[in-house]
């Protein structure tokens, strides 16, 4: 193999989704050409211009355009609230039932309880970023039913600012959100 061969299988190519949006799930996938200039047409290199199929590089778990920790428990959104059941196929297409928790801490658990006090969902978020989402289901994976929920956020580490060193949460602060469930 020559140094141009070399260099050429070495190049990294890199995609920016500059689309994305906030909440929604992104699948991703290469196709790649090769023009058949190379191929010798014997049963390993056939001869032609070969294409790839989506279906062989998709990726299979979504990717999620993410933003950074809130900077303070008060600041943390329930979206939609109150979630209406009518109202699915316009707030995240493609993902039925889909509540996002925004501006939370970077490491957490997030406790949702019913109304009357029952754990039904237990989310262990530690990615760092400062968005989790649920599916509306509870942890044996029954949909939730009409009704007011309670979301109990729990940081689970401290947290600082990375440019001021300020102490923005302190492990086990608690933080506290109502939200509504139609159907």
């Amino acid at each position: 193999m020559d140094q141009a061969q070399q260099t050429k299988m070495t190049v990294v190519n890199t995609y920016d989704d500059t689309s994305a949006f906030r909440g929604y799930s992104y699948y991703y996938y290469i196709v790649s050409f090769d023009d058949g200039s190379n191929n010798v047409g014997s049963a390993a290199n056939p001869s032609g211009s070969l294409s790839s199929s989506m279906f062989w590089t998709r990726t299979i778990e979504p990717a999620f355009l993410r933003r950074q920790a809130g900077e303070k428990l008060a600041d943390i959104r329930v979206v939609p609230n109150p979630y209406n059941v009518m109202n699915r196929d316009f707030q995240y297409p493609g993902e039925p039932d889909k509540i996002m928790f925004l501006n939370i801490p970077a490491e957490c658990i997030i406790r949702i309880f019913t109304e009357r006090g029952d754990l039904i969902k237990t989310i262990l978020h530690n990615d760092g970023s400062g968005d989790e989402s649920w599916n509306s289901t509870t942890e044996h994976g029954q949909v939730v039913v009409s009704g007011v929920y309670i979301a109990v956020f729990e940081v689970t580490n401290d947290y600082t600012d990375s440019e001021t060193g300020e102490l923005l949460y302190k492990k086990g602060e608690k933080e506290i959100r109502k939200f509504i469930v139609i159907r």
